[in-house]
């Protein structure tokens, strides 16, 4: 008997996928852990995935995935299992489907929980200096929210683009492959390398298309231009959206077609979540660039 994993699963018992898919509908989650997304993960890497679940009277309180002794979605164990370089997942804010009026002792590894979690999670810890990016509100009266002068700035760059025949379509109107081809010829344009298991992407995004979002820009040529890589999840308090990723054609960077595109995504979702009246949790992946600090306000995260 395997001692050290009757310590840390006591109190925890093994359930089917469909339970932790009822948790995550009951209490919410993240893009991260939504079941899509942590099962496409673990298919194309080959990950060993179990959910585990607390009940309290017979009542489904909280549920949790795992790739062994670490919360599944972890880069930990994909880089111990040498499977780091097989999928992006950025760095997304961890949301359990854990009962808020609960507490939970979580003897499994995991990082970049949210604050959510501050004080459901009895031996949680700050991950110090580490902070996500989650974007700036819209709205005028909300704390931190974006500026004036900046929404009018981005505003303007959007109606250049325009005016020069520019135009944008939603990332879930394309078809798996034809995002997949814009997206990997994108990043490969800006960054000189391709992204992570690119031989891999097509068959991911096939299992995960419900969760796309954002917009593609496109040239008065109808060629892609500039393409941001964000998934969204929706729970029963708020919409969480991960921006993964993103490539643009350099020849075009005079327009901002970057700026252009967080300017689209990040409003668009907040008012899908204004009308849903419910709180958008849209995260730029850590705060490790400075363009962040002009969309974003950084988040402390948790680890156990």
């Amino acid at each position: 008997m395997d001692l050290l994993k009757v310590w840390r699963e006591a109190k925890w018992e093994e359930v089917r996928p469909e339970v932790y898919r009822e948790a995550c509908n009951k209490f919410g989650c993240s893009v991260l852990t939504h079941p899509d997304f942590i099962e496409a993960v673990s298919a194309i890497t080959g990950m060993p995935l179990r959910y585990l679940a607390q009940y309290e009277n017979s009542c489904l309180i909280g549920a949790i995935p795992l790739w062994g002794k670490y919360l599944a979605g972890s880069k930990i164990p994909l880089r111990k299992a040498g499977k780091g370089r097989v999928i992006d997942t950025g760095n997304a804010e961890v949301i359990l489907p854990l009962s808020p009026h609960h507490q939970f002792n979580l003897r499994f590894k995991g990082q970049f929980l949210s604050q959510l979690h501050k004080d459901g999670i009895s031996n949680i810890k700050s991950m110090g200096q580490t902070c996500l990016s989650l974007a700036r509100s819209h709205q005028p009266n909300q704390q931190n929210s974006l500026s004036k002068k900046f929404k009018y700035n981005q505003r303007r760059e959007l109606r250049l683009f325009e005016e020069s025949g520019g135009y944008y379509r939603s990332a879930a109107d394309l078809a798996a492959a034809e995002f997949s081809n814009i997206y990997t010829s994108l990043f490969f344009r800006r960054w000189g390398f391709n992204i992570k298991g690119h031989e891999y992407f097509t068959i991911f995004l096939e299992k995960v298309r419900p969760l796309q979002t954002g917009y593609v820009l496109f040239n008065e040529c109808d060629q892609a231009i500039a393409v941001q890589w964000i998934l969204k999840v929706e729970s029963p308090k708020w919409i969480s959206c991960e921006y993964i990723n993103g490539g643009i054609e350099p020849d075009y960077s005079s327009y901002s077609p970057g700026s252009i595109l967080s300017y689209l995504n990040t409003k668009t979702l907040e008012d899908e979540a204004i009308r849903k009246e419910k709180e958008l949790r849209f995260s730029f992946g850590r705060s490790d660039r400075s363009y962040k600090d002009r969309w974003c306000s950084r988040i402390p995260v948790y680890s156990t």
